[in-house]
């Protein structure tokens, strides 16, 4: 038995998973860091984005948010202070994490001075998907950790 759940969890983390994390601000730009706040704020999110998914099935696994801390290995590299994080194993189901970008969307509109960063197995997706419209100097060695998404849109920090 205990083998066949250690086999299970390899499968799934060698599945793709698509993380995020997002970085609430207050009016004058300081970063909510205070974990009660953040939990708040979690709870906040997650009972606006229950408005899309109470009827969507998940592949493998929900989006859920958490606090994240450095310690915990949930961060981007830079990322010190508490945050809000989440991952997913969406298999190859990649409209799960499409859904997931969508909902991040409506955060970032609905919540004004909400950073989110999104990424998956495959690193920075949303660079990819907006190659088109980036600076010449752009790649994803050059631009790791500056794609955003903020205000509804996708943002690059140059």
């Amino acid at each position: 038995m205990a083998c066949s759940l250690f086999n299970s969890k390899r499968v799934m983390e060698e599945e793709e998973t698509i993380r995020y994390w997002l970085f609430p601000h207050l009016e004058n730009g300081t970063p909510v860091v205070d974990e009660e706040k953040l939990e708040e704020l979690i709870s906040k999110f997650q009972a606006h984005i229950a408005l899309y998914t109470h009827q969507y099935i998940w592949n493998n696994q929900p989006f859920i948010l958490r606090v994240g801390q450095r310690s915990s290995g949930s961060e981007p590299a830079d990322t010190l202070d508490p945050h809000i994080y989440g991952s997913t194993v969406v298999g190859d189901f990649l409209d799960d994490e499409w859904f997931i970008v969508f909902l991040l969307m409506t955060l970032t509109q609905d919540f004004p001075g909400l950073v989110c960063r999104v990424v998956d197995s495959d690193g920075e997706f949303l660079m990819i998907e907006a190659a088109n419209h980036l600076p010449e100097w752009a790649n994803p060695d050059t631009a790791e950790q500056r794609v955003s998404l903020y205000l509804h849109k996708v943002a690059f920090t140059l």
